[in-house]
């Protein structure tokens, strides 16, 4: 199987932005970032299986083995990990993380998260990636986490759509379990408004960290449209900067 992420060039580089995708996204989707965070930072965005270059791989079927190998691969980066994802890829980051804590002794500097509750309330029931096609591009369309030039798009919709319902099933087979062990990072949460901000479901992060919780308001009516993921892209190079 191939890697997760491309070689790093680490000549000047002294931190690793490690970007994961949300559900059914692919690592050129990061791309961009290069052109607004600082040029020691090294963006990595991971590849999953069943996309992009690796669209011939087989997708994982086994969200535990997709965090075992992600955090192993993660491992072997000698630079200071940060760590960014959105809803499914948010999950993924949160959950490797973990993974490198606990088994590598690796402490992430920071976890940006967007869209995604604490762990034990997010709402994985709907079951949504077993669904018929058009219902199931139904309701992804209705969910707003795929850019609307791949939704509007049949020919790349159709392209994509198994390694997205194959993210959508490991998000649905998603279960907290407690360690007992709080993540010693700082988290940022990125939210589109006020009432995110303030929502019961997001504060409740604060039961899984050790360390501080910052909240970001980002102006959009989607969080995973460009101009957004710019901003955030910006937001998380003055955050990192900063330290």
């Amino acid at each position: 199987m191939s890697e997760l992420f491309e070689p790093i060039a680490e000549a000047g580089k002294t931190k690793a932005l490690v970007c994961f995708p949300y559900g059914g996204g692919w690592s050129s989707i990061f791309h961009p970032w290069e052109h607004f965070v600082d040029e020691t930072i090294a963006v990595v965005p991971i590849q999953f299986p069943g996309r992009g270059a690796r669209m011939d791989e087989p997708s994982y079927s086994d969200l535990s083995r997709l965090i075992e190998d992600t955090a192993e691969s993660l491992s072997r980066i000698d630079l200071p990990l940060y760590l960014y994802g959105g809803c499914f890829g948010g999950m993924c980051a949160y959950e490797t993380a973990r993974r490198l804590e606990e088994i590598y002794h690796i402490h992430v500097e920071a976890l940006f998260l967007n869209s995604l509750f604490a762990p034990h309330l997010i709402d994985n029931s709907e079951k949504i990636g077993d669904l018929p096609e058009a219902v199931f591009i139904s309701k992804i369309r209705e969910k707003g986490e795929l850019p609307n030039e791949v939704l509007d798009d049949e020919e790349v919709l159709a392209f994509l759509l198994d390694g997205i319902a194959a993210d959508y099933k490991l998000y649905e087979s998603y279960r907290y379990c407690d360690h007992g062990n709080k993540l010693q990072t700082n988290l940022h949460l990125f939210c589109k408004s006020h009432d995110e901000l303030m929502d019961p479901k997001y504060l409740a992060w604060q039961d899984y960290m050790q360390r501080d919780i910052h909240t970001h308001l980002i102006e959009t009516q989607n969080l995973f449209q460009e101009t957004a993921l710019q901003n955030i892209a910006e937001s998380i190079n003055t955050i990192i900067k900063g330290e």
